[in-house]
């Protein structure tokens, strides 16, 4: 197989990876099929927009001699740059597109709104990723690039949900972006320091997705929304 079949097979496989994840979560909620697909594809487009916010972050904001050192750079890089921006991208791809759909109702709608547009950020992301690092290299982000955006995002999305249906205050919001953007930017963070911190990376997004789990099931149970579908 020449290497542009090998791309085409490998972008299919990890492109198909978020599609199967998107079915999975979303046969367990009550959004229609239209609004999973539309803010899937909102999350595809956030992913471009991000990545030219963060480029201008790293190399304007970042620009100034107190910043050269790795260390240094590498946490402000991800704390206040990379994790921020994108759970922001990701939460405007919900806020804008799925505000005023009919069929989101409750805080397990919003947890599946937010869990749609971090699977279409994280396949578009893997797809550029692709490009330009290899099949290979994006190989890992197969499974943590999916269910870490999805964990990361869900907690906007559950404070969204609450925000708007359950009374809660507006400020229930920022904090639940707050804490989605510490721990994508922890998680980033942790994959710069070699295989221990690889390692920690991948128990943190395990973590969260058992987390996300339960507290997905949990909120479906409380709204009374089928976990699973009759026979």
């Amino acid at each position: 197989m020449d290497k542009l079949g090998c791309m085409i097979l490998y972008g299919a496989a990890f492109f198909g990876t978020s599609l199967f994840f998107l079915w999975l979560f979303s046969r367990s909620g009550g959004l229609k099929p239209a609004t999973v697909i539309v803010v899937f594809a909102a999350g595809i487009l956030a992913g471009p927009i991000c990545g030219m916010a963060e480029v201008f972050f790293e190399t304007q904001v970042l620009s100034g001699p107190e910043m050269q050192h790795p260390g240094l750079r590498a946490f402000a890089l991800y704390m206040f740059g990379v994790g921020p921006i994108e759970e922001v991208g990701k939460f405007l791809a919900v806020f804008l597109i799925a505000l005023q759909r009919a069929d989101f109702k409750n805080s397990s709608d919003g947890i599946l709104l937010a869990i749609c547009s971090a699977l279409g950020f994280a396949a578009g992301e893997n797809l550029i990723y692709m490009a330009n690092f290899g099949p290979v290299a994006t190989l890992p982000r197969l499974i943590l690039g999916n269910l870490g955006h999805a964990s990361f995002s869900a907690y906007w999305g559950y404070a969204l949900g609450v925000a708007l249906h359950e009374n809660a205050r507006l400020t229930i919001v920022i904090e639940g972006l707050l804490l989605a953007a510490v721990l994508h930017g922890v998680y980033d963070l942790l994959l710069t320091f070699s295989i221990p911190g690889a390692i920690g990376a991948m128990l943190l997004a395990g973590l969260l997705m058992v987390l996300l789990v339960g507290f997905f099931r949990r909120e479906g149970a409380r709204h009374k929304l089928p976990l699973k579908k009759q026979k």
